[in-house]
This record gives structure tokens, C-alpha cells and sequence, in this order.
């Protein structure tokens, strides 16, 4: 006796609803983990640039300090007591001083490494990270405008300020360098950022 193709067909189909089911709850949890997965790469990425933009905005804090530093000693023609450590942030006033007022050019000194001798050092206490950052000040170039009375003469130095903020936790590194040029003369100085 054979049995009617309708009813064998019926017989054929009835685990087909569990496979579908099967395959359609395996397609949600690869979608699942997916979204997880993208997310918590997104929430790394966005940490990682947390935190260089911590390291940049402490770097770039102990560039205008530098400026600062050079503004007051051209003004003073000293480093005020407040400017050095442990108060301030300038680390060696007797080697600073000269290096900014005479015409000590391209003084070998640097900010970070093994035997570095910076001219600035700041903690900066952020909630986290926390940065130690440390700056250079070198004269670049010096030179005299004019010849006085009429011809206005005028004292134009170049400086450049190179500080790196290391992330105490990761050791990670961060550099900001910029270039001053300042100026004194019969009664107008001042220092400006110039354009990198």
C-alpha cells in the first residue's frame, strides 16, 4: 500500500521549523557578538584618543609655561625666585638664565632620556592619566634691527621649546615642540608663537 505523496511530504517537513528557528537564533548571536565586539573596539579607539589628547594638552601646557619662563627672565633679566623648583617649574635657574639672556646658541641639554637634563618640569595631576612632563628651552638664532634712537634698535631672538609628557602608567610618550620669536627694544617686547 503506498502512501498518498500529501502525507509523505508532511512527514518529510516536520524538523524544518526547528532548523529555522536554529539557523535564525544562530544569525542573532554572530549579529550580537558583533555589535559587542564593534563597541568595545569603539570604546578603546575613544580612550586612545582620550588620552593622547591628555598628553597633547600637557605638553602643550609646558610649551606656553616655557614662554612664560623666556617673557620673565627678557622682562627681569633674572628667573624669578617663584619660577624655580621645587615651587615652580624651572628645574636649573644657573643654567637657564644664560642660555635665555646671552648668546649661549644651541646649548646641548635635552628633556627626556637617559641623562637628561631638562629645563622644566612639571607634574601635571590630571584624574587620569597622571603626566610627568618635561621641557627644553634652546636659543635658535639672535640678532640686532636698527642702531638705536631713530633706527628704533631692537634685540630679535628665536627660541625653540620641545616638551614631551610621558603617561606615568603606560610610559607612553607625547612631544609638542614650538618655535618663539622675541623681541625687546626702547620700550616694546613681547614673545610670539610662530606658525609650524
Amino acid at each position: 500500500m503506498r502512501k498518498s505523496t500529501a502525507t509523505g511530504q508532511i512527514a518529510n517537513e516536520q524538523g524544518i521549523a526547528l532548523l529555522a528557528v536554529m539557523v535564525i537564533l544562530i544569525m542573532l548571536t554572530a549579529l550580537g557578538i558583533a555589535a559587542i565586539t564593534m563597541t568595545s573596539m569603539e570604546n578603546t579607539s575613544a580612550g586612545y584618543t582620550r588620552t593622547n589628547e591628555a598628553g597633547v594638552q600637557a605638553a602643550e601646557a609646558c610649551v606656553h609655561t616655557g614662554a612664560q619662563v623666556i617673557q620673565q627672565v627678557l622682562n627681569l633679566g633674572s628667573i624669578p625666585a617663584t619660577l624655580a623648583l621645587p615651587a615652580g617649574p624651572v628645574v636649573n635657574t644657573a643654567a637657564l638664565q644664560p642660555e635665555i639672556l646671552l648668546l649661549n646658541l644651541n646649548n646641548p641639554d635635552f628633556a627626556i632620556g637617559a641623562g637628561a637634563t631638562p629645563n622644566l618640569q612639571m607634574n601635571v595631576p590630571t584624574v587620569n592619566p597622571v603626566y610627568l612632563v618635561t621641557g627644553d628651552i634652546d636659543k635658535d638664532f639672535r640678532k640686532q634691527t636698527g642702531s638705536g634712537e631713530f633706527g628704533k634698535a631692537t634685540i630679535e631672538t628665536f627660541f625653540t621649546i620641545n616638551c614631551f609628557a610621558q603617561n606615568i602608567a603606560t610610559g607612553s610618550v607625547t612631544n609638542v615642540r614650538g618655535e618663539y620669536y622675541c623681541y625687546t627694544g626702547e620700550g616694546d617686547q613681547g614673545c610670539k608663537r610662530q606658525p609650524t
